[in-house]
């Protein structure tokens, strides 16, 4: 028999529950998601808040009235069923956290979370189980705790927002979109930039397609090309300012200061240009840098505020249900609705992009125009062919190469446009990239033969952007140059072809034509990571390791670690390791007799005492030599393996010198040839196939010792 309770006690009771589930899902599931993505989002946190706490109060509002016209059994079991799913979407969303990787767009392999599945319906079930079987009890507690449970998560929001960078005056301004199809008869400089587009893959379609030798004449392809980081965050700052990011500020702090002071944008306006920016997300924007600047106005329920809002409860409803249910709700393309303002821009928004320029074009300004356009180029998901057509294309190489012809063949029609309003020939145009799109690259037509994977702990592929230039009235066929040139040098180029007066750092791209091949250029990593971003915490970046290339960008041999680390805390070092000596052991594991793991890059994991588990499909060693005199001979010694057999394809230096199969525990050999080593560092790469990261100890390798002797197999 269920307990009367007063009118009051009644309505307190169904105002708890509400809260705790209102507030949950509506509130602060979203909100932490906000905080731990916040350069994703491109809303302030006033709006964002503001919204949020008027869509949980409606949700209060109206789950309350619905306990509240329920009577005696029906209430009560309403009660717990809120309660409930209440406690099961805070679980899911905070404890049972699984790492589904970056949301690029990319398919989700669900098979290969199959055990995620297993654990999150097993604790649905038991939870469940537990409320029915034991419903008094939870009935008697269940108010207190969603009183607990509302205060555990105000703590922690109110901790993470103490953490978060400082954000608001980066996002609360805006800028007018109107002026981004505005050009001038008299003079134009735009950055086309198309995010992830490889420098060594547009030359391979080029070698494909002979279109392109006449879509881009007039231009200069620079191939020997650098970037500065892995992403596109600090690439921008440095494609407008040639600064490094140095860790030594807060982000924030560095955005504000470069686009304020010390950009391209900040000299052009001051030598009477209408400088426009794309957006104030990406780039600070105010009156001092950006013509189309638009001061603040808080508009709470505007389309724009609404559709992030959305998409930003689109990922909480993923983080929120069962791994079995979260393939139903999950949306590949919701990596496109976070930055683009357009409201069609979810499908493609570079297809968007050149709707809207050719519908909007004028050539009326009557001030000279810098133009910025941020296009989404190469970056996954992949869903423009060829034919700028929209089309879900396979998340590899292939798929690449599509989306980035296609992305080119846009360009040509941007060029087409230009020409067409008779503004062509008076304008300089940079098509750039901020990073490769850390695929393999291809050294065919380089000097160097086939494809290499990732080495120096990220993706080769990753440092290599595209960089195209078109002088003003620039007329000729398209010129391939290996001039050693970095992002860095744009701002300078742009200047010193204005004829402008500027202390930016670097050198013109186009006045200098003998810059050595041996110049010295930078470029900052991540350890241990081949690709992605590992993680940035409060306005800073992860350690960034730092990095001279003084020779061709894709030859390993021009790539040197200076052993200089930015940390947020300084500059820091770390020693090389030592050199190996052919013919001793390498040995692995946590014994005192461990040798391994000053050599050890990505893909390894645990260590028994004796032996090191690799991670993943790949695992990479990197070992300090002499020159050898002969071919070597690795032997590595296999001591574990779990499901009876196991291939592995051994790369050197990023060629591919055969496979072991790995049938037993046991001696392993492979011949290394002389010529494959080719500098002071030999580079081993064990591709695994079968490999599966989650459960290494089933499908991974335990390695024991590695032994490398110089060996003539010439004889």
């Amino acid at each position: 028999m269920i307990k009367k309770i007063s009118i009051q006690e009644k309505l307190t009771q169904c105002f708890i529950i509400s809260c705790f589930f209102s507030l949950t899902v509506f509130f602060f599931t979203p909100i932490d998601i906000y905080f731990t993505n916040i350069f994703e989002f491109p809303l302030s946190f006033i709006h964002l808040i503001s919204f949020l706490l008027i869509v949980a109060s409606i949700a209060i509002i109206v789950s309350t009235g619905f306990l509240w016209c329920l009577r005696q059994t029906p209430y009560y079991i309403g009660i717990l069923i809120v309660f409930g799913l209440s406690l099961l979407f805070w679980l899911q969303g905070n404890i049972l956290l699984w790492d589904y990787g970056v949301f690029t767009g990319q398919a989700i392999d669900w098979n290969s979370n199959f055990l995620y599945g297993v654990i999150d319906i097993t604790v649905w079930i038991l939870i469940l189980s537990v409320i029915v079987f034991k419903h008094k009890i939870i009935f008697r507690y269940c108010f207190k705790l969603s009183i607990i449970f509302v205060l555990i998560q105000v703590t922690a929001m109110t901790f993470n927002y103490l953490n978060i960078p400082d954000e608001i005056e980066l996002k609360k301004n805006d800028v007018n979109r109107d002026f981004l199809y505005s050009f001038s008869k008299e003079q134009n400089v735009i950055v086309y930039f198309v995010d992830s587009v490889q420098s060594d893959v547009f030359f391979e379609i080029l070698q494909e397609k002979n279109e392109f030798k006449k879509s881009f004449e007039d231009f200069i392809y620079f191939r020997n090309s650098l970037g500065g980081f892995m992403e596109t965050m600090p690439s921008i700052p440095l494609i407008i300012s040639g600064q490094y990011f140095n860790n030594s500020i807060p982000f924030s702090d560095f955005q504000k200061r470069i686009c304020s002071s010390e950009s391209i944008y900040q000299v052009l306006l001051e030598n009477n240009f209408n400088t426009y920016m794309p957006n104030c997300f990406t780039f600070y924007c105010g009156k001092d840098n950006a013509s189309n600047f638009l001061s603040p106005k808080f508009q709470l329920f505007s389309s724009r505020t609404r559709h992030k809002v959305f998409t930003l409860y689109s990922l909480a409803m993923f983080r929120e249900v069962p791994h079995f249910f979260k393939q139903f709700v999950y949306d590949p393309n919701i990596v496109f609705t976070l930055n683009n303002a357009s409201k069609n821009s979810s499908l493609c928004p570079d297809i968007n992009f050149i709707n809207e320029m050719v519908a909007n074009l004028l050539t009326d300004n009557k001030k000279s125009v810098f133009q910025f356009y941020e296009l989404w180029g190469g970056h996954p998901p992949f869903l423009m062919n060829e034919n700028m057509q929209y089309e879900k294309l396979p998340n590899n190489r292939q798929g690449y190469k599509q989306q980035v012809t296609g992305v080119l063949r846009m360009a040509n029609k941007f060029i087409k446009l230009l020409k067409e309003k008779d503004v062509y020939d008076n304008t300089m145009i940079l098509i750039v990239s901020d990073t490769g799109a850390h695929q393999p690259v291809n050294l065919k037509n380089t000097g160097y033969e086939g494809i290499f994977p990732a080495d120096i702990n990220f993706s080769k592929g990753g440092a290599l952007p595209l960089i195209l230039i078109k002088p003003f009235f620039s007329k000729g066929n398209l010129i391939i140059s290996d001039l050693p040139v970095t992002l860095r040098d744009i701002p300078k180029t742009i200047c010193e072809e204005l004829s402008l007066k500027n202390n930016f750092p670097g050198i013109s791209m186009l006045k200098n034509k003998k810059i050595p091949l041996d110049r010295k250029r930078l470029f900052f990593g991540y350890q241990n990571t081949v690709s992605g971003q590992p993680g940035w915490g409060k306005n800073y970046a992860p350690d960034l390791y730092e990095y001279i290339v003084s020779g061709f960008s894709w030859d390993n041999s021009a790539w040197t670690q200076t052993g200089r680390i930015l940390t947020k805390s300084g500059v820091d070092s770390y020693d090389s390791p030592k050199l190996y000596h052919f013919g001793s052991i390498i040995q692995f594991g946590k014994s005192a007799e461990d040798s391994a793991s000053e050599y050890l890059k990505t893909g390894w994991h645990s260590a028994g005492l004796h032996h090191t588990w690799t991670k993943g499909k790949e695992a990479h060693i990197f070992i300090p030599i002499n020159t050898p005199i002969s071919d070597l001979e690795a032997t590595f010694l296999i001591r574990h393996i779990f499901n009876g057999k196991q291939k592995i394809n051994v790369y050197i230096n990023g060629t591919n010198i055969g496979m072991i199969n790995v049938t037993e525990r046991g001696s392993y050999q492979i011949k290394i040839p002389k010529s494959l080593v080719t500098g002071p560092i030999l580079k081993i790469t064990l591709h695994i196939p079968d490999s599966d990261e989650i459960i290494w100890t089933l499908y991974g390798i335990g390695v024991e010792s590695l032994v490398i002797n110089e060996v003539n197999y010439s004889l």
